[in-house]
């Protein structure tokens, strides 16, 4: 009764999480980039944020039907991820650095992915604005930092909305006392940093 209940409440917060994260919005905002590409005539650029919205898309749908995925596949999915929402960027520098070692087989499905949304979400489109993401996996650990200018008048509350949320308890359900995160925010920089430790995983 007790795994039935664990069943029952994860694909719950599986369901929800996926709710939260492919919204309309980021839908919109994908198609109305590619139509502008395709009326400046970036024929190559076009087709390949096509394509990497269909693999999103398909990934998102279609290929979550176990609790952890492959972390290449993971990987290929932040990937994704950056570009579609980068291409709405017109000066904001976009950095992502990954190093993997192989020492980590399988991961949770899309348990990163809200804290790089807010990261793009809250930050200002300037010359002076940056987004940092860096991916470590080294010997059986996971190391994840992101850090974004702020704009101070899209500040995020203290609570975070509801993909922060079910982060959260995605994280406490999948790696519980095997995690550290930590977030810091001040007038002009945001962070948040996660730490799993799956040595025992």
């Amino acid at each position: 009764l007790r795994a039935l209940k664990l069943s029952k409440e994860n694909a719950a917060l599986e369901f929800n999480f996926l709710k939260s994260q492919i919204n309309p919005h980021f839908l919109f905002n994908s198609l109305n980039n590619i139509y502008g590409l395709i009326l400046n005539d970036e024929k190559e650029k076009s087709a390949r944020i096509v394509a990497r919205l269909s693999e999103f898309l398909r990934y998102s749908f279609y290929d979550l039907t176990q609790d952890k995925v492959p972390v290449e596949k993971e990987i290929q999915l932040l990937k994704d991820y950056i570009e579609l929402e980068s291409i709405r960027l017109n000066h904001t520098k976009v950095t992502f650095r990954l190093e993997d070692d192989g020492s980590v087989d399988k991961i949770a499905s899309l348990l990163i992915i809200p804290l790089i949304e807010n990261a793009f979400k809250y930050s200002p489109d300037n010359p002076s604005s940056y987004i940092d993401i860096q991916l470590n996996i080294k010997r059986k650990k996971l190391d994840f930092s992101v850090e974004n200018s702020v704009d101070p008048d899209r500040q995020l509350g203290r609570r975070g909305g509801i993909g922060l949320s079910n982060f959260k308890k995605r994280l406490q359900f999948y790696y519980p006392h095997m995690y550290e995160y930590t977030v810091t925010n001040d007038e002009t920089v945001y962070s948040a940093r996660l730490n799993i430790n799956l040595l025992w995983n």
